[in-house]
């Protein structure tokens, strides 16, 4: 038993390493700079962000592997009632943890943005800029 258990874990493992590598940040060069104050808050939503982001690839993963696991307790039982109705009972609270967890990243998302909105530049951009929290930048910076 401790060498199945062993062998589903290594494959597991093999399975979630490819998404751990995709994770590596990716440079698309320095961005336009922007002078504005420091500001405490946007640092603390940043930290928050990261963390968050973090927290859901560690969810995601985890959901993987339990879901995994609910496929091996299906195979595993053979037919045999009680066994099949303890791999539904894996299934439906992975199902149920998932929903919990959507729920829980993206009511958050929905409040933030309801509160602080989209800023807009006003007057509206040249073509060949971007509006960048109420400025109009080029690839060279601000737009006097």
């Amino acid at each position: 038993m401790f060498k199945k258990i062993v062998l589903f874990l290594a494959i597991s493992l093999v399975l979630v390493a490819p998404m751990l590598s995709l994770a590596a940040p990716v440079d698309f060069g320095t961005p336009p700079t922007v002078q504005t104050a420091p500001n405490n808050a946007n640092f603390i939503g940043t930290f928050l962000g990261k963390i968050l982001d973090l927290i859901w690839i560690i969810f995601i993963a985890y959901a993987i592997i339990m879901f995994l696991v609910a496929g091996f307790f299906f195979l595993k039982a053979q037919g045999e009632p009680a066994e099949l109705a303890t791999a539904k009972k894996f299934l439906l609270w992975g199902a149920i943890g998932v929903a919990v967890a959507v729920a829980a990243f993206t009511i958050p998302f929905f409040i933030r943005n309801t509160i602080s909105p989209v800023v807009t530049c006003s007057p509206v951009c040249q073509p060949g800029t971007e509006c960048m929290n109420g400025i109009c930048l080029s690839i060279g910076g601000p737009i006097n």
